[in-house]
């Protein structure tokens, strides 16, 4: 709607008539990316890098590829950069393919993954040049 200069009705209409949404549905969609524009963006960006990386992980591991598995070993961490994640990702499927890992009930259970998420995430902060000591994060 931004990139096309269209008005809050404009963007509504075209929502309705494409989407098919109840009209307060998409009023309250076209209100909230007119004042935050850059979260349904950073949503999708978010959104594609998941599934590329379940994509590459499901390809790497074949038939031990479990989505539950996957699932957990990219929540556990919490909330982390786009590249931290890779890692993490990355850092899971070679533990399983190495088959170093206990799997139980479909869950990844090592906690080496998360503690690379979390080293990882330690250096992207002090690259940034960020007291590390002063974050009010109780992940460390």
């Amino acid at each position: 709607m931004h990139w096309k200069g269209w008005s809050r009705e404009q963007a509504a209409d075209y929502m309705t008539q494409t989407v098919g949404l109840a009209r307060a549905a998409v009023e309250s969609e076209i209100d909230r990316y007119c004042v935050w524009p850059a979260q349904a963006c950073g949503y999708k960006i978010g959104h594609l890098e998941f599934l590329r990386l379940r994509e590459a992980a499901g390809a790497k591991l074949g038939p031990r590829f479990e989505l539950r598995s996957f699932h957990d070993a990219v929540l556990k961490g919490g909330a982390m950069p786009l590249e931290v994640l890779a890692q993490v990702v990355d850092d899971w499927a070679s533990t399983l393919m190495a088959g170093d890992v206990a799997v139980a009930d479909g869950y990844f259970l090592r906690a080496g993954v998360l503690r690379t998420a979390r080293f990882a995430l330690r250096r992207a902060v002090l690259a940034f040049g960020a007291d590390w000591a002063a974050l009010p994060v109780t992940l460390w």
